[in-house]
């Protein structure tokens, strides 16, 4: 059982590198796959794979907990930020709540194929979220950022170039390194 909360210490970790590498859009997918993993191992009749189960869907649970407030108050607006972070936190207590109430009345199984259900609903709205305009102009694309908000905020071009050039110099005030740590 401790499997579950060793990978989510170990999950955030990944996620500062996954962020940055695949973008944060791709990083909430890589953790929902490797959910949908997790879950799957778990369904199988063998005690090594449910700990292998364990340990993968307490990964992708950390990780996603650790990605999941980037890339919203990287798409959110300032006023609108503190309540989408609200209703974060609510998604992922909710599903809790549900598993302890339920989980001792149903079977095993049964409570695993409830616990995909979000994942399912998350595959099927992917293609519809945008890559974060943070990480595009992070990767040199300052059009696909511009498009990015001007879809997101439902402005003209001309309203969201302040906002990127906000984000721009955001980004370079934040750009640090390892040894910044240490002093």
């Amino acid at each position: 059982a401790s499997l579950a909360p060793l990978g989510t210490a170990i999950g955030p970790f990944l996620s500062g590198w996954l962020l940055d590498f695949v973008g944060r859009r791709r990083t909430l997918m890589v953790y929902q796959l490797i959910l949908l993993a997790g879950w799957g191992l778990m369904c199988v009749w063998s005690i090594w794979l449910m700990y292998v189960g364990r340990l993968l869907t307490g990964i992708a649970l950390g990780g996603a907990m650790a990605a999941t407030p980037v890339y919203v108050a990287e798409i959110a607006t300032n006023s609108d930020r503190a309540s989408v972070s609200s209703a974060f936190s609510l998604f992922m207590r909710v599903p809790l709540l549900v598993t302890f109430s339920i989980g001792p009345h149903i079977s095993y199984h049964t409570l695993i194929l409830m616990s995909c259900v979000p994942i399912i609903g998350f595959l099927l709205l992917y293609p519809k979220m945008p890559e974060s305009p943070h990480y595009s102009l992070l990767k040199k694309e300052e059009e696909e950022s511009i498009k990015t908000l001007m879809w997101l905020r439902q402005m003209p071009e001309a309203a969201v170039l302040e906002e990127v050039k906000a984000i721009k110099a955001l980004a370079k005030e934040e750009r640090g390194q390892w040894k910044d740590l240490l002093t």
